[in-house]
């Protein structure tokens, strides 16, 4: 009995031996994990850095892949003191600003009229041709922000009516013609980043006449320059109402007209070639819509 009494004091005692043994190899544990972090935590390195995460997307577990968001990883002074003493670190995550967006490309219908100009005392073309619908579409380029670059087509509807004189006869021509026109512009825009958006531009063109009647216009085809002003007013990102008006004056491969003051009253058989000769304006209203 007094032999079974001290084994069980032994095996007690032996019990009580591991348990202090145990815990001081979990304080040394913890002692040096302590250390561990506080050794990397103190270490000479810069309070403020930021490090991009790698790019490459993880995989989680049921095999998809998940969209990887670019972060920047910061560290900061206030992060270390707000982690419990001057060896800790603060990571926050903060999302990389985008570039501006840029300005769009727009596509511009055009709708309005047109006036030609030129004559001599009361025999102007403005009064001898009429009903100048005028219709087109323009693809807007933007070269930066205060400079776009425009290709246009267009095509005008016209009525010409007057009194020939001479020696084929006295007669009075009345019919419709039409003028077709493809052509580049730049334009300036001063206010590029407003609402209400003014531009001025040039730009040259061809003109193609059809169903005009002249002996000087055996070709067709006039090169001609224009100088325009208009405004956009931007009701959205996406969507303009605006107004524009240009002047279109020929320059190249214009037709011989006589005598020299280009009207109504030319020689007889020159009075169409007198008009094409003439520059118009066009007063167009636009829609454009970024694509």
């Amino acid at each position: 009995m007094n032999h079974l009494f001290l084994v069980i004091i032994f095996i007690a005692g032996l019990m009580i031996k591991a348990g202090e043994v145990a815990g001081a190899d979990a304080e040394f544990v913890v002692d040096a994990k302590t250390s561990e972090v506080t050794t990397e935590s103190t270490a000479t390195k810069p309070l403020v850095a930021s490090v991009t995460s790698d790019p490459l997307e993880p995989i989680d577990t049921t095999g998809q892949v998940q969209p990887q968001l670019e972060t920047a990883v910061v560290t900061t002074a206030e992060g270390a003191q707000a982690s419990g003493g001057a060896g800790g670190a603060l990571l926050t995550t903060e999302p990389v600003a985008e570039a501006p967006t840029k300005r769009k490309v727009y596509l511009t219908p055009l709708i309005g009229g047109s006036v030609y100009t030129g004559g001599y005392g009361n025999n102007l073309w403005k009064d001898h041709i009429y009903d100048g619908k005028t219709f087109g579409i323009a693809i807007d380029v933007p070269l930066s922000n205060h400079v776009n670059f425009e290709v246009e087509g267009a095509r005008g509807d016209y009525d010409i009516s007057y009194g020939s004189y001479g020696p084929m006869g006295n007669y009075v021509a009345a019919h419709g013609f039409h003028v077709y026109s493809l052509g580049g512009n730049l334009k300036l825009y001063p206010l590029s980043h407003s609402v209400l958006q003014p531009y001025a531009g040039a730009g040259l063109m061809g003109l193609w006449y059809k169903d005009i009647s002249s002996v000087e216009m055996r070709d067709p085809f006039i090169g001609a320059g224009q100088l325009m002003l208009g405004t956009d007013f931007f009701l959205s990102e996406r969507f303009a109402l605006g107004v524009r008006g240009a002047w279109v004056q020929p320059l190249f491969n214009r037709p011989n007209t006589y005598p020299a003051f280009y009207g109504p009253t030319t020689l007889q058989g020159y009075e169409e070639a007198s008009a094409v000769n003439q520059g118009f304006v066009r007063i167009m209203g636009t829609v454009k819509m970024g694509l």
